[in-house]
């Protein structure tokens, strides 16, 4: 029991998506019912975790580094558009605006590289 709770635990990380729970099940062949509200540790142990468990360590260590890597991005990307502003201004005499003005390519650029980021 003492070898395997760890892995339990790792299993139980706010961390753990949906996909590393497929992960687990297609690597131990059974079939984990995960996201039902009668899960037990039980079928949990079904899956005779032991047998591979460098492997979960490793899916869950790579969760860990996932959601970190997510809560940066997400902060990184929130600041960014939370205080970009584009310049609206009139053009050639009319008194409406019309225009984009400012920085245009650097948020535009900006735009690019979240956009990558995100994807």
């Amino acid at each position: 029991m003492n070898e395997i709770l760890p892995l339990v635990d790792a299993l139980a990380r706010p961390s753990i998506r949906p996909r590393h729970w497929d992960e687990v099940i297609e690597m131990t062949k059974e079939e984990i019912p995960y996201n039902s509200e009668t899960f037990t540790l039980s079928q949990l142990l079904k899956a005779n975790l032991l047998a591979f468990k460098d492997e979960v360590e490793d899916i869950a260590d790579s969760a860990d580094k996932q959601l970190k890597l997510e809560v940066q991005l997400n902060e990184d990307v929130s600041r960014f558009w939370e205080d970009a502003e584009l310049q609206i201004n009139t053009w050639k005499g009319v008194d409406v605006p019309c225009t984009l003005g400012g920085n245009i390519q650097d948020i535009q650029d900006k735009l690019e590289e979240h956009i990558m980021a995100l994807n």
